[in-house]
C-alpha cells in the first residue's frame, strides 16, 4: 500500500468487503471506519436537502389528502389507526400529527421529509460498509434530491413509499452487517415487519437479500436470518392474494380504470415501464401526478423497451470489471415487482411507485462513475449534475403548492388524462370561469363515458348556473354511472325538495345516508321530513 490508499479505495478496486480488505492488510480491527469529516458532510448534505424540501411546508393538502385526511372525520381519533384504511404506521403518524399540531399539512410533511432523510443515511451507511466515501457520497447525492422523487417526498398521501423504503433501507443495513448476534437478528426482522405493514409493495425485499447474499458469497452465514424474512414474505403475500380482486374491481369502480382489457404483456410491461422510469430519472421533464401518455402500444414497446435493453446491456458490460453492480440493480427492480406483474392492478407508471427504485439505480450509477473516472472529474460532474437536480426539484415543489398549480403543471404532459382534465374543470370553477369549467368537465367524459365525477361536477356548474333540469340530469347520469355517489343523491334531493315533491326528496335523502350514514345527512333527512309534515299540515 505504498500508494497510501485506505482499506475502502482498495476494497473497492479488488471487488472484495472491507473486512476481507483489512485481513489481507493484516488489520484486526476494521481501520476504515467512518470518519469525522465524512459524518460532517453526511450532516451538512442532509441539512441542505433539509432546507430545499423545506420550501414544501407551506403546500397545501393535494388530492387523495383532501378525502384521506381533510375531510376524514376519524383521523384525530386513536381508531383511525387501525380503522382508517392504509398502512398502520401512516395513519400512525397522521393521527399523532393532528394531535400534536392540529390539521394542518406542513407537519405531515415534515415527517415524511424526516423519513426520506433517514433513508437517504442508511443508503449512505450501506454502501459505506463496501465502497468509499466517495462512492457513498455521490451515491446519497444521486437520491437524496432527484426531481422524480418529489412526488413520493412532499405529498402526504405518498407517505406510504417513503416510510415503507426507509424500514427496508434499515432492513438492508442491518441484514448486510457481518457482526451477528441475536438482538440484531430479531431488529431486523422487526424493521422488515414494519416495512410490509407500511407498505406491501416491498414484500419481495427478502428476495434480494437472499440474491445478495448469494452473490456476495456469504448464504449460509445468514441462511436462519433469510429463512425467518422469507417466512415473513410469505405470510404476508397469502393475505395480499384476496385482496387482488378486490383492488382490480376498485380500479375499475372508484377510478374508472379500464380493467377489463386483458392481462398486459409479461414481457412489454416491465420493459416499458423501468425503460420510462430510467428516463425519468435522467430527464425529468415531464413529471407530473398523472402519467397517462405511457402504454403498451408497439412503439412505447420500441422506444422505451429499447431505453431498458441498452441500459442493462452496459449495465453487463459494466459488471465484468466492477462486482457490486446487479445487487443493487435487483433491489431497484424488485422493489417494483408488484407494479410490474401482468395484473391490471395499478397504473402502468407512477413517481411515487420508484421510490426505493430510484435508490438503487443512484448507487448503481454512482459505482460505475467512481469506478470510471479519477475524483476530480466525479466531483465536477456530480456537482453539475446536482444543480442541475435541486433547480428542477425546486421548481417541482412549486408545482404541489396547490391544487390549481399542481393541475395546471401537469396539463401538458397528462393531455390524455380524464382526471386532470376534471381537476382542470374545478380549478377553472374556483376562477368562476364557468364555461371553460364545462369544457374540461366535458372533455373528461368524452376521454372517459363512465366519469361520474366529472358528471357531477359539470352539473354543479349548471346548477350555479340556473340551469335545474340540466343539473338534475347530471346527477342522475352520475349517480348511474357510480352508485356510490351519495354527493348526486343529495343533490337530487336538494332540487326534489325544492320542487316540492317531498316524498321523492326523503327516499333519494335515505339512500344517500345508505351510502354514508354520517351524523350531517341524518340532520338533512330529519329536516326534510320536519318540512314534508309541515307541507302536508299547511295544506
Amino acid at each position: 500500500n505504498k500508494h497510501k490508499k485506505s482499506a475502502g479505495d482498495i476494497s473497492e478496486f479488488l471487488n472484495i468487503p472491507i473486512a476481507e480488505t483489512n485481513e489481507l492488510l493484516g488489520i484486526k480491527q476494521a481501520s476504515d471506519g467512518i470518519k469525522p469529516h465524512e459524518i460532517h458532510t453526511l450532516v451538512t448534505l442532509l441539512s441542505i436537502a433539509l432546507i430545499i424540501f423545506a420550501t414544501s411546508l407551506p403546500n397545501k393538502f393535494l388530492s387523495d389528502d383532501i378525502a384521506g385526511i381533510l375531510q376524514n372525520q376519524i383521523i384525530s381519533q386513536w381508531n383511525h389507526v387501525l380503522n382508517g384504511g392504509g398502512g398502520y404506521l401512516q395513519n400512525l403518524v397522521y393521527t399523532v400529527s393532528v394531535k400534536l399540531f392540529g390539521l394542518i399539512p406542513w407537519p405531515m410533511r415534515l415527517f415524511n421529509i424526516i423519513f426520506h432523510l433517514i433513508t437517504a443515511t442508511f443508503l449512505f451507511f450501506t454502501v459505506r460498509r463496501r465502497h468509499s466515501f466517495q462512492t457513498a457520497i455521490t451515491s446519497l447525492l444521486l437520491f437524496i434530491i432527484a426531481p422524480v422523487i418529489t412526488e413520493a417526498v412532499i405529498w402526504i398521501s405518498g407517505m406510504a413509499y417513503v416510510l415503507g423504503g426507509m424500514f427496508a433501507m434499515i432492513t438492508i443495513y442491518l441484514h448486510l452487517d457481518d457482526e451477528r448476534s441475536a438482538g440484531k437478528n430479531i431488529f431486523e426482522i422487526l424493521t422488515w415487519v414494519l416495512c410490509v405493514t407500511t407498505s406491501e409493495k416491498y414484500f419481495f425485499l427478502p428476495v434480494v437479500l437472499l440474491f445478495w447474499d448469494w452473490y456476495a458469497g456469504r448464504i449460509k452465514k445468514v441462511i436462519w436470518q433469510n429463512l425467518g424474512l422469507l417466512i415473513v414474505s410469505l405470510c404476508l403475500g397469502l393475505t395480499l392474494l384476496p385482496l387482488i380482486g378486490n383492488r382490480i374491481t376498485s380500479l375499475g369502480q372508484d377510478f374508472y380504470s379500464d380493467t377489463a382489457s386483458g392481462r398486459p404483456n409479461p414481457i412489454t410491461k416491465p420493459l416499458v415501464a423501468i425503460g420510462f422510469y430510467l428516463q425519468l430519472y435522467f430527464w425529468p421533464k415531464a413529471l407530473t401526478l398523472y402519467q397517462s401518455e405511457i402504454n403498451l402500444e408497439w412503439w412505447h414497446v420500441l422506444k422505451f423497451g429499447g431505453v431498458t435493453l441498452v441500459f442493462f446491456t452496459i449495465l453487463l458490460w459494466q459488471s465484468k470489471k466492477i462486482k457490486d453492480l446487479w445487487p443493487w440493480m435487483a433491489l431497484g427492480v424488485f422493489s417494483m415487482i408488484p407494479i410490474l406483474l401482468p395484473m391490471n392492478i395499478s397504473s402502468l407508471v407512477a413517481e411515487r411507485y420508484a421510490y426505493l427504485f430510484y435508490a438503487g439505480l443512484a448507487v448503481t450509477l454512482s459505482i460505475i462513475i467512481n469506478r470510471n473516472f479519477n475524483p476530480k472529474t466525479v466531483y465536477t460532474f456530480i456537482s453539475l449534475v446536482v444543480i442541475a437536480m435541486t433547480v428542477r426539484t425546486l421548481v417541482r415543489i412549486q408545482d404541489w403548492k396547490n391544487a390549481d398549480t399542481l393541475w395546471f403543471a401537469a396539463a401538458p404532459y397528462s393531455p390524455s388524462s380524464f382526471q386532470n382534465h376534471n381537476n382542470l374543470g374545478d380549478a377553472y370553477m374556483n376562477k368562476g370561469d364557468y364555461q371553460k369549467a364545462i369544457e374540461e368537465f366535458s372533455y373528461a367524459i368524452k376521454l372517459n363515458p363512465r366519469y361520474a365525477d366529472a358528471m357531477h361536477n359539470r352539473a354543479n356548474i349548471y346548477w350555479k348556473l340556473g340551469d335545474i333540469e340540466k343539473a338534475k340530469q347530471g346527477y342522475l347520469e352520475a349517480y348511474g354511472n357510480n352508485q356510490k355517489l351519495w354527493q348526486s343523491l343529495i343533490k337530487i334531493a336538494e332540487i326534489e325538495a325544492n320542487q316540492d315533491n317531498w316524498p321523492a326528496a326523503i327516499e333519494t335523502m335515505k339512500k344517500a345516508y345508505a351510502i354514508n350514514n354520517s351524523s350531517e345527512i341524518a340532520e338533512w333527512l330529519k329536516i326534510l321530513e320536519q318540512k314534508a309534515r309541515e307541507n302536508k299540515y299547511n295544506r
